[in-house]
This record gives structure tokens, sequence and C-alpha cells, in this order.
């Protein structure tokens, strides 16, 4: 959008180019410069009648034609685009001298076709004509992060730097690619340097406060968003973001009223719908909550965030179907979302079909073979159907991934009660004491039904550990299912589906983040 301020500028500057074609009809230059004001104006038409016009007035039009292309790429009519600056390179030809801006400009085109290959030839051939062409390095390096060729990447951003030492977009674009590597100091040393270098740069602000939130530094985080909405004119993508800090450092309200400012600055916003969605299931405010997602899907219907946090949404209303549907729905756009598997087969399992429960905890683990709560939670699917040699070959996973995970120890030494292996029995009882897991919840009337199902008395000092206090002295377990209470509750569990918001992790180092968008 353009300023009051720029626009008047904008029309000073029509108003000369304007009397100077009128005193020279041919004037080249002046439809030139007209066009692109109009261009930045907005005023897609006129600029392209200017630089039509300015085709038909040279012997040597290719600067016009490029001019006329940049339009058509801003318009969207990408292979309008391709022909004007093709056409450009070849008119330059004709008169032995090649014009790298067309073969610049060309490239972008090709980006936005995502035809990469195409686009960094056409990078390679304006560096070559021009070694100097800062601009380029930068697309350059975008192109080739694009398709993971991070180090490459990093170098062009590097070329630019060496060439144009207070580009801040270089050095944003450098952050970002070190961000894709992992390297978060120096993503953060980049962004800190373009702020330095431009502080209205309001898209590092929110860059490095979306790294700040993924650290848990919310306060930090905030703080940088704050500066990005003072900054802009359109701070929907700013309060978006401080909207899932908040959300994520338990400021459910305050979530809720960002994503609302969003929505206002920018009422396309599908992930602002769904994020406020989401922050609404957490008050258990589910109509609130479905209404905001149905609108997420109907701006975007390819939105499988707002599909899954909508299957929640019905899971924890007990509409098992429909819940289904929406993860079914969400895998469909994002077929390696292993967490969606894991979460699908939860529902499956509360409405009773544990087979397929069992079938989707697999797939998620077919995709990540060290997928610790999948492992866990297909052990107690099998419980279920007391098939105990699956139940202690999933928590012993479970173990040799996570050897400090209490509940899966607790669950298999029941698993070994039920094949009679005391000393097994006790070894794991022993450990998840040790990792906080009071046994049966203290109730000796749980051992009493606990013996009643398996037909057999328990050894006295396994009954007695079965029983006593113990408290929790040692670090939670990642795995977050709770030890079954007794027999009768460990053949009955049924799992909630989550009901605290979901909130979507925009970074990209995350376990298991790099692989789906889907983060739960």
């Amino acid at each position: 959008m353009v300023s009051q301020k720029k626009r008047a500028h904008y029309e000073k500057a029509i108003k000369h180019f304007s009397r100077a074609i009128e005193q020279r009809p041919n004037f080249v230059i002046a439809y030139l410069h007209r066009g692109e004001v109009y261009r930045k104006m907005g005023k897609f038409d006129l600029a392209i009648a200017d630089y039509t016009e300015a085709t038909s007035l040279t012997r040597k039009p290719h600067e016009a034609y490029c001019g006329r292309g940049i339009v058509y790429t801003v318009k969207g009519e990408i292979d309008e685009a391709i022909k004007d600056f093709t056409t450009a390179i070849h008119r330059s030809r004709s008169y032995d001298w090649d014009y790298p801006e067309a073969y610049y400009h060309r490239g972008n085109a090709y980006v936005t076709k995502e035809e990469i290959a195409l686009a960094i030839e056409d990078y390679n051939a304006a560096i070559k004509l021009n070694p100097d062409y800062t601009e380029v390095y930068i697309k350059r390096g975008i192109a080739y992060a694009s398709i993971g060729e991070i180090d490459i990447a990093i170098e062009d951003y590097n070329n630019a730097i060496r060439r144009s030492p207070q580009l801040a977009d270089a050095y944003y674009h450098r952050g970002n690619a070190y961000g894709l590597k992992g390297e978060v100091d120096f993503m953060i040393a980049n962004y800190t340097r373009v702020i330095e270098l431009q502080p209205n740069y309001t898209i590092a602000y929110i860059r490095r406060g979306n790294f700040h939130r993924d650290m848990a530094k919310f306060d930090l985080a905030i703080e940088d968003y704050n500066t990005a909405i003072r900054l802009t004119e359109s701070p929907a993508e700013a309060y978006y973001n401080r909207g899932i800090a908040y959300g994520m450092k338990g400021e459910v309200d305050k979530a809720i009223d960002d994503f609302t400012k969003a929505i206002q600055y920018e009422p396309g916003y599908a992930e602002a719908y769904y994020c406020r969605g989401n922050a609404y299931s957490g008050k258990y405010e589910f109509d609130r909550a479905i209404k905001d997602c149905n609108k997420a899907i109907q701006l975007n219907p390819n939105a499988a965030n707002a599909y899954l946090i909508r299957g929640n949404i019905y899971g924890n209303k007990g509409e098992f179907d429909c819940a289904i549907t929406d993860f079914t729905k969400a895998i469909e756009l994002q077929p390696d979302a292993i967490d969606v598997y894991a979460i699908r087969a939860r529902a499956y399992k509360a409405k009773g079909d544990i087979d397929t429960a069992i079938a989707n905890y697999s797939k998620a683990i077919e995709l990540d073979s060290d997928y610790a709560e999948a492992y866990h939670e297909r052990g107690n699917a099998y419980v279920l159907k007391g098939d105990f040699d699956h139940v202690l070959e999933d928590y012993t996973k479970v173990l040799e991934l996570e050897p400090h995970c209490g509940p899966a120890y607790y669950n298999r030494a029941l698993a070994w009660l039920q094949r009679r292996e005391w000393d097994k029995a006790r070894a794991d009882l022993v450990a998840a004491r040790n990792w906080g897991i009071n046994s049966f919840r203290n109730d000796p009337q749980n051992v009493v039904n606990f013996e009643r199902s398996i037909g057999v008395k328990l050894p006295k000092d396994i009954a007695t550990m079965l029983t006593q206090r113990g408290g929790q002295t040692q670090t939670p377990p990642k795995v977050k299912n709770q030890p079954f209470e007794d027999h009768a509750a460990m053949l009955a569990q049924q799992e909630l589906l989550p009901t605290s918001p979901m909130w979507i992790n925009q970074f990209q180092g995350q376990r298991r983040a790099e692989r789906t968008s889907i983060a739960v």
C-alpha cells in the first residue's frame, strides 16, 4: 500500500513526465520513467501503456520490454512477463550487447513459476555479464535455499555482503539460511545486524521474535513483536506471531485479542482464524473455535492445520467421526504429517476401533522410527487387545528411546505381571518409582482388583510396592501418558484428545517440525 506522502510524490513526478511528453511526444525516457512511477502506484494498465509506447519509439526497446515485463510480473501474468524479458534479451543481443537486468527479472519470473533451475541459469547469466550485480546474488541465494542448497545460498549472500557491506537484505536472507541449518547463533547475529543497519526492517524483528518464542523466551519475543507493530502500517503478521507467543505463555485472552487484530488488518488471514479457533478451544469455547476453523478453511481449503485443530475440537466434543474426517483431510494435505497419524489413532481408539488405531500408530512409527510417544500409545492399544507380546515390545522400545520414562516402566511392569514374570516386574516398578510414578494411586483395593482380573495373587513385596507412597523427585518423563491405575482401568482406558491449545510452531529446527508443517 502506497502511503499518502509517497502518493503525493508520485503524482508530482507524473505531472513532470507528462509535461515532458507533451513537449516531446517521442521522448522515450519520459515514457519509461512515467511507466515506472505508474507501476509503483499500482496503476498497472497505465504503466503497460507507457512501456508499450516506448517500445515503438526506439530502435533499442529492451528497457521498455523489461519494464513492461516487471509490470506483468507484479500483476501475476508471469508468462507474459517472461515473453517480454526474453524479447528484451534478444533485442539487446541484436545490437551486440547483453542486458543483465532482463536475465535478472526473467529469473525472478521463473522463481514465481517454481522453475528454479531456469531461474538459476538466468541469474548465472546476469552475474556473468555483471559480476557486481548484488541483487542477483541475493536472488540466486534465495533460489538455492529453496531447493535445499543452503551452503551455496550462504556463499551467495556472502558475495552480496562483500560487494555491499551495508545491504540489510543480504544479512536478512543469510540469517534465514543459517536458521534452516539450525545455526541459531549466526541466525540471530544476522537479524540483529539487519536491525542495526535498518532499524525499521520489520520482518527482521518478527523473525528474531519467532526464534525467541520457540526458545520459550517469551518476553524477548513479545518485545520484538511490539517493535514490529510500531514500525509498520500493516502489522497483521506481527500481531499473529505475538498471539502465538501469548498462547504459548498461557495468556490465552491476550492471544485471542492479537489474532483478532491480525484479522482486522488482514481479513483473509486464514492462519489467524484457525489459531484463534485453537485459542478458543483451550477455553472450551468449542462453538466459537469451530466457527473460526470453518472460516479458515473457507479462506484456504488447503490449510491442513485448520482441519487438525477442528478435528481436535470435534474429538473433545466426543464427535469422533467428525474428528477422524478432519484428521484424514489434514493427512491428505500433508501425507508426512507424523503427529496427525498418532492423533487420528487416539480418535479411533476412543470410538473402540483398536485395530485401526494401531495401524495409525504404526504409520507414525514408519515415518519416524524414534517416535517414543507413538510406541507408548500403541503399546497401550495392544493392552486393550490383550496382546502382551506386542505390549512388551513397544514399551521396551520406548525405554530404549527415553530411558527415564516412568510411565513406560510402570506399564511394562503390569505387562510382566500378566506374564507372572515377577523379577522383571519388580525391576520395572522400582524404576517407575525412581521416576516419580505412584503405583495404583496408593489404593490397596486396586491391587485386589488386579489380582482378581489376572487370576493370581501377587507376591507380597510386589503388592506392597504397588501401594507404597513415593514422591516424584526426578525430571518428569517426556512421554505424557499417565500410568494405568489398575488392571480394569488398564483394559478400559480411553485417551482423550488434547484440550489445551496446540500452538503452531514456526521454528523449523524443532524435532519433526522439519518434516511436517503440522506441529502439536
